[in-house]
């Protein structure tokens, strides 16, 4: 693989990471069900609790979306609005849920990084390889930081969620995923660019 093949790689991953990481703090990343049918929608800036509707409910509603989901109940930690005791921390849970709330953040910071690294690269500026594969790396590292705090804190830290099976597998999740591979791969790509410039 040539040098400038490395270089349009490693900033096209950049620009996927990007995208990604917008996606991954507005999607939903993870859902549980309770044995009453309450279902709970679990994202990185809050939590929704979607209430089945009842059977008088769905007998005199003709719309379909309607008979699905007789209420939908949502907090919200970034920015706080909603109803807050659906966001409560469970008994002990008061450190998980707080290193729950930094997970937003985290990922914010990732993702303007990930957009000025794709500048830089484009621009050739630094022109320092150790500190171009710096960026994604700091990338990759602040996304994986988000996700392994959200996936502890949302079991370990909301009252809501207690004693719940969360399956992280919705697309929010998906694409933090995505973003800390893409953050990874554009580090190495630079690394290697910059060894192969070295060895020519």
């Amino acid at each position: 693989m040539s040098v400038q093949t490395r270089r349009v790689l490693s900033a096209l991953a950049m620009f996927v990471a990007a995208i990604s990481l917008q996606r991954a703090c507005t999607l939903a990343w993870g859902s549980a069900a309770s044995r009453d049918g309450t279902r709970f929608v679990f994202s990185v800036i809050g939590l929704s609790r979607l209430s089945p509707a009842s059977d008088a409910a769905a007998q005199t509603t003709p719309d379909v979306s309607a008979m699905a989901t007789a209420s939908r109940v949502d907090c919200r930690w970034w920015p706080m609005y909603g109803d807050a005791s659906l966001c409560a921390a469970r008994d002990g849970g008061e450190t998980a849920r707080a290193r729950l709330r930094l997970a937003y953040p985290l990922l914010q910071v990732a993702l303007w990084l990930s957009i000025a690294s794709l500048l830089l690269q484009v621009l050739r500026v630094p022109p320092q390889w150790q500190v171009q594969s710096a960026a994604p790396a700091v990338v990759f590292g602040l996304t994986a930081a988000g996700i392994v705090l959200a996936r502890r804190g949302a079991g370990e830290g909301l009252a809501a969620l207690e004693g719940l099976a969360l399956n992280f597998g919705a697309p929010g999740y998906r694409f933090a995923i995505a973003a800390a591979c893409m953050g990874l791969a554009s580090s190495v790509l630079l690394v290697e660019r910059a060894r192969s410039r070295g060895a020519a």
